[in-house]
């Protein structure tokens, strides 16, 4: 579930695996799921040995002007649960890219 295809249209998430994706966190890579429904996008993620996991759910619309700025504080989250520091998009990404396949 792990080997996934390389999404480089997405490169917050650069890899999608059979119903797992992965997101590029300063530390690494980490493998879970997002999700969303009209007002909610969700992410959930987990460590490469499944002890530690966060989800989070932001009551946000797709389309909504604020919605990336809610995403990536979402990222921002999960990178400092993870790797204990603020997120930094990577290189070459813009905030509009956070779209995934």
């Amino acid at each position: 579930m792990r080997t996934g295809v390389a999404t480089p249209q997405a490169p917050v998430f650069p890899r999608y695996g059979l119903g797992l994706e992965s997101i590029g966190l300063s530390c690494g890579e980490m493998w879970g799921a997002t999700g969303s429904i009209p007002g909610y996008e969700t992410l959930s993620f987990a460590d490469a040995t499944g002890e530690r996991r966060m989800t989070l759910s932001v009551n946000v619309q797709r389309n909504d002007p604020g919605a990336v700025r809610m995403l990536l504080g979402a990222i921002d989250a999960l990178n400092r649960y993870f790797c204990g520091e603020p997120y930094r998009l990577p290189a070459g990404a813009e905030a509009a890219q956070l779209r995934r396949p």
